[in-house]
């Protein structure tokens, strides 16, 4: 299926190049006029009146776009996800509210959770806006991301 999905989505592929064509109307002073049938220039074509390969590569256009549309539903979808379904971080996050200014130190001593771990972890609580840090002197504070606390109230819990 995934090669017949790829050769499908290759062959349909439509490279235009600029070419050096010039059009111009062409008068009736031409010399064989007779011989040319212009009558049907300006026509609309219907669906049904193109070649087979055009309507062929219409199709199928429209059929790799329409199973290209289902092929990134679970690629956004699997995107979406619980950030807390790592025990690890949900361990840390429950820590930071029980402690907030606590540093990364003491919350892998206390949790007996790699430093670096740790770190990765802070992190990916971080992006998602569940925590913030706040640099001290020497020490990055964990804090968690209440939208409430101002930066003086966190100074004033770091140093309790």
């Amino acid at each position: 299926m995934r090669r017949i999905f790829l050769l499908l989505s290759i062959s349909t592929v439509v490279h235009a190049e600029e070419g050096r064509y010039i059009v111009t109307p062409h008068d009736n002073d031409l010399p064989d006029s007779t011989h040319i049938n212009t009558s049907g220039a300006d026509a609309t074509l219907s669906f049904q009146e193109f070649p087979l390969r055009i309507k062929i590569a219409y199709i199928l256009g429209y059929l790799v776009a329409f199973f290209s549309f289902f092929k990134m539903i679970p690629i956004v979808f699997g995107r979406v996800k619980n950030i807390f379904e790592n025990s690890n971080r949900k361990n840390i996050s429950k820590y930071v509210l029980n402690s907030p200014g606590c540093t990364i130190a003491e919350i892998s001593k206390e949790l007996n959770i790699n430093r670096g771990s740790v770190k990765y972890h802070i992190k990916k609580l971080e992006d998602d806006n569940k925590i913030t840090l706040m640099k001290t002197s020497k020490f990055k504070r964990v804090f968690k991301n209440m939208g409430a606390r101002k930066n003086n109230k966190k100074n004033i819990i770091s140093h309790l």
